[in-house]
Formats: C-alpha cells, sequence, structure tokens
C-alpha cells in the first residue's frame, strides 16, 4: 500500500514540475521587464518615419517613457529593415571588405525579409534579445501598428505574471 502512495505521489510531484516548466517556457518575456520604465528606440531601418510611428506608439500606450539615449533607457527597441544603412561622417572613409558576406554589425538584430520590418526589444544594461517579432511594411508606410506584437506579448507576460 505504502508504495502505491509513494508511487503516485512521486507521479504527481513530476507533473507538477512538468506542468510549472511548460508555463514558464511560455512565458514570452521575463518579469524583469515590469520593473523597467524608460525606453530607447534605436532605428536601424533605414526610415526615419518609423522611428516616429513607434515614439508615438509608445507614448499612446503610455508604459515606458521614450528617451533620447541608451544612457537613460532600461530597455531598447531596435527597429532593423532588409538592408543595413549606417551614417558615414564625410570626413570617414566607408568601411567595406568584399571578402566579407555581410557588412552589418554582429550587435545588430537579424534582418528582417524584404517588405519587413524586425522591432526587437533589447535589455540595454545586460545587452540581451528580450523579444523580437516582425512587422509587414512597404519602406516608412507601417501595415497596421508597428509595436502591436511586443504590446501582446506585454500583455500576455503580465497575464501569466499575476496567474501565478
Amino acid at each position: 500500500m505504502n508504495s502505491k502512495r509513494l508511487l503516485l505521489v512521486s507521479g504527481a510531484a513530476i507533473v507538477m514540475i512538468f506542468a510549472a516548466a511548460a508555463s514558464a517556457a511560455n512565458s514570452p518575456l521575463p518579469n524583469s521587464i515590469f520593473s523597467a520604465r524608460t525606453v530607447y528606440i534605436d532605428n536601424e531601418s533605414g526610415f526615419a518615419e518609423l522611428s516616429n510611428v513607434a515614439y508615438l506608439e509608445l507614448s499612446r500606450w503610455g508604459r515606458f517613457e521614450p528617451v533620447e539615449s541608451t544612457a537613460k533607457a532600461d530597455l531598447a527597441i531596435v527597429l532593423t529593415g532588409s538592408s543595413y544603412v549606417r551614417f558615414v561622417a564625410e570626413s570617414e572613409r566607408p568601411v567595406y571588405d568584399a571578402r566579407k558576406v555581410s557588412v552589418r554589425p554582429a550587435e545588430l538584430p537579424e534582418a528582417a525579409p524584404a517588405g519587413y520590418t524586425r522591432v526587437t526589444l533589447q535589455d540595454v544594461k545586460a545587452g540581451k534579445t528580450l523579444w523580437s517579432g516582425l512587422v509587414k511594411t512597404d519602406g516608412p508606410r507601417v501595415k497596421g501598428k508597428l509595436l502591436d506584437g511586443f504590446r501582446e506579448a506585454y500583455d500576455q507576460a503580465d497575464k501569466i505574471r499575476y496567474k501565478r
């Protein structure tokens, strides 16, 4: 009788451990995001209009305060397109190595497919990517909302956080 009870309790404990692990794995954002207050918009897409769209959407949402530099930010939203554009001062020479497949800096998120913009949320201090998603765009024009995917991931993580 005791061995059956021990087996039943062990089985229940294993099921609970797997359920907790699955719940944690489905959490789209880490809990640390809820303590963040400021966000920097780093537009690497080549379209200045997308910075304005992101800024307006963040302002309307009201959850994070947009700031003008990463030094003042808890998080960074990096917007990348299908190509890489970088400002080169007149006094500098562009750096290009024909042997390299890409001149895209390693610290930037992966390029988006043509017709899309990748929206990546990064922890500024840790340098980690917390979330990434693709948004259908037509150059500087957004088909829908630029930050909807991030807002949905945030809301889902918030529900999971309060469910525990």
